[in-house]
């Protein structure tokens, strides 16, 4: 499992960067396309901790909390998912129209829809699926070693 984390840390360090450096203008980069980075570092350190074996419970129970918090923060993301597909690029205009006035961005009224942020929406669900799938594989472990420490007693 420390190895399974170890990939996992990996492939996050890499969709974060590609998020910031691939997916978006130079201009227009936002930090936040770097979290599933920043967690990938985290994962990479509990990774490491799991490579000792005095500490691969507490990391790899760390690892399965920290996987929580990252569904939590990206969970919302697949609502919208459907109306990211479906957008024709990557973002929408910072000006919404409201009512048909050119409006601009943080002056929309209350009852206007916030816009849909293609990429960010996309890597969030794609990030919520990695843990998914990682949580799943945590939990699976978990119960395995519990049945193995069983048979030996």
């Amino acid at each position: 499992m420390p190895r399974l984390t170890l990939v996992f840390a990996a492939v996050l360090v890499v969709l974060g960067l590609v998020a910031y450096f691939g997916l978006q203008e130079a201009g227009d980069r936002s930090a936040t396309a770097l979290i599933p980075a920043f967690f990938g570092l985290v994962f990479g350190g509990l990774g490491l901790l799991a490579m000792r074996p005095g500490l691969r419970k507490h990391a790899m129970h760390g690892a399965a909390v920290l996987t929580l918090l990252a569904m939590g923060g990206t969970g919302r993301a697949l609502g919208q998912l459907p109306a990211a597909l479906s957008a024709s690029s990557s973002a929408t205009p910072a000006a919404a129209v409201v009512e048909g006035e050119a409006v601009g961005e943080g002056e929309a009224e209350a009852g206007a829809e916030e816009p849909v942020r293609r990429t960010a929406v996309i890597v969030q669900s794609i990030m919520f699926g990695l843990s998914t799938a990682f949580l799943i594989a945590c939990v699976a472990s978990f119960v395995q070693a519990r049945r193995s420490a069983a048979a030996r007693n």
